[in-house]
């Protein structure tokens, strides 16, 4: 019986830094896949920004390029006239 005992002692300690190192490490994901997440986040909101200044130059020009056909339209007509 005593010679289980130093092994159920060395047994019991390396069980213990396995968890130990499992439970750090777990620890060190969850803050770095908070830190993604957040970081995707400022990303997303940005690109989604970004995509909406398109869609307001893209109205602008569509509006623009309505204007100058009216206007060319009426130097046509005032040219036949």
């Amino acid at each position: 019986m005593d010679n289980w005992l130093p092994l159920f002692l060395w047994g019991g300690a390396i069980i213990g830094a396995v968890l130990l190192i499992a439970r750090s490490q777990s620890r060190r994901y969850q803050s770095y896949l908070t830190k993604h997440t957040e970081e995707t986040s400022k990303l997303v909101a940005a690109q989604e920004k970004m995509i909406e200044a398109g869609r307001l130059s893209r109205e602008i020009s569509e509006r623009q390029n309505v204007l100058l056909k009216r206007i060319a339209v009426a130097l046509e007509a005032r040219a036949k006239s």
